[in-house]
């Protein structure tokens, strides 16, 4: 496998986690599908400079804690919270 299983994983068990690759080599059309394909959000070839590393990987963090927000917002509009069982609005979808 190419990792796309592996990235495709870690999608499913978790929306909210921002996926991000190092990579010494780079195959633009791997990427561009994964990109596509809500797989990846950042890629960092090698070698980077430090403090560039740093500001994208700010950037990873504010994008997971926006994810996780609209995670917990969808479930919240979706879910009765004295049975947490999915109500009427999650069964009209």
């Amino acid at each position: 496998s190419n990792g796309f299983t592996l990235l495709k994983k870690i999608r499913d068990r978790q929306p909210a986690a921002v996926r991000a690759i190092f990579t010494g080599m780079m195959n633009i059309q791997d990427l561009s599908v994964a990109i596509n394909e809500g797989l990846l959000h950042r890629f960092f070839i090698k070698p980077w400079e430090n403090e560039t590393l740093q500001l994208q990987m700010k950037e990873c963090l504010q994008l997971h804690t926006t994810l996780a927000s609209h995670q917990s917002l969808e479930k919240q509009a979706t879910t009765d919270p004295l049975t947490n069982l999915l109500n009427v609005r999650a069964l009209n979808y």
